[in-house]
C-alpha cells in the first residue's frame, strides 16, 4: 500500500525525498533505518539522498540514512562536526549521493 507513490517516484528519477516529523513503529522517521535504508535503499533501489523536514531531527542520525538535517538556524543540532566526525564513512556515502545528484540536475554548471 505504501511502496507505489514511493516506486513511481524513483521511477521518475527523484533526486531526493524528505522524511517527516512523526513517529514510525517507535522510531522518528528521520532516523528509521527500516524505511530509509531497508525499504527506500535497499528495496526500491532509490539512489539519490534524504534530508529532514525542519527540526524534525532527534540524533545524528546519518547511520541510519539521513543525509541532511534542515535546521531552525545557521547550526544544525545534530549534523555538525562535533557529532559527524563519528560517521566518517556513512559522511562520505551521504556526501556522495548528495552532490551525485546535485551534478545530475546541473547545479554546477
Amino acid at each position: 500500500m505504501y511502496y507505489p507513490p514511493f516506486e513511481a517516484a524513483i521511477e521518475a528519477e527523484v533526486g531526493s525525498f524528505m522524511c517527516s516529523y512523526n513517529l514510525i513503529n517507535t522510531f522518528w522517521s528521520c532516523e528509521n533505518n527500516q524505511t530509509l535504508n531497508t525499504d527506500l535503499r535497499e528495496r526500491l533501489g532509490f539512489k539519490g539522498y534524504v534530508m529532514s523536514d525542519w527540526g524534525a531531527t532527534h540524533s545524528t542520525s546519518v547511520a541510519q540514512g539521513l543525509d541532511q538535517e534542515m535546521g531552525f538556524d545557521s547550526h544544525n543540532r545534530f549534523f555538525n562536526v562535533k557529532h559527524l566526525k563519528e560517521y566518517p564513512d556513512e559522511v562520505d556515502q551521504s556526501m556522495m549521493r548528495m552532490f551525485t545528484q546535485f551534478f545530475k540536475m546541473g547545479f554546477f554548471e
